[in-house]
């Protein structure tokens, strides 16, 4: 049985909650032309050393994402993310792609690959999108992050975020709940 969800409150605006357009004529059922402004490198950031020193550590001068991601986090990203989504280590692991073998791997040498890491940042974008979808509401972003939704495919927005199409769904989904288009 598929739970239905509160709807998310917009939250105070920001980039990611400016309304986009939609030109006059249009229903607000439209599919929305433009994308949600993704979080800032900083929040993922934020996210992803909530507790540790280690990721910190590797921040370019300059914050370059992409050169952190090529460098590879440490494996405390990914229980950084654990942490930030309260699901099991399991789930989360399947979201980014990294099987149990292979985790156990990356924790005895404390390093993500560059393809890890990508997908690391790629979940806690959606982490970062949903907090601020629930304005701020940690435990409700958890929750929604976490029960299946029929504009999914009955599937978590997690588990439907294993694929980088699937991210873009969910982000899209966010997009569209964020500024009240419910189709």
């Amino acid at each position: 049985m598929v739970a239905q969800l509160p709807v998310p409150h917009p939250g105070p605006m920001s980039p990611m909650s400016e309304q986009p357009r939609v030109p006059d004529g249009e229903s607000h059922g439209a599919t929305l032309s433009e994308p949600v402004a993704a979080p800032s490198s900083q929040d993922i950031l934020s996210l992803l050393t909530s507790t540790a020193g280690a990721v910190t550590s590797l921040v370019p001068e300059d914050g370059d994402m992409v050169a952190m991601v090529r460098q590879g986090f440490p494996v405390t990203a990914l229980e950084n993310l654990v942490a930030a989504v309260g699901a099991p280590q399991k789930e989360i692991a399947h979201a980014v792609g990294i099987p149990a073998t292979t985790l156990g791997r990356r924790r005895q040498n404390g390093q993500l690959t560059a393809m890890e890491s990508d997908q690391v940042v790629r979940v806690a974008r959606l982490v970062v999108m949903a907090r601020a979808m629930m304005a701020g509401d940690v435990d409700a972003a958890r929750r929604w992050l976490t029960t299946p939704h029929r504009l999914l495919g009955d599937e978590t927005p997690l588990r439907r975020a294993s694929t980088e199409t699937g991210g873009r769904e969910v982000e899209q989904l966010v997009g569209r709940l964020r500024h009240g288009v419910f189709s």
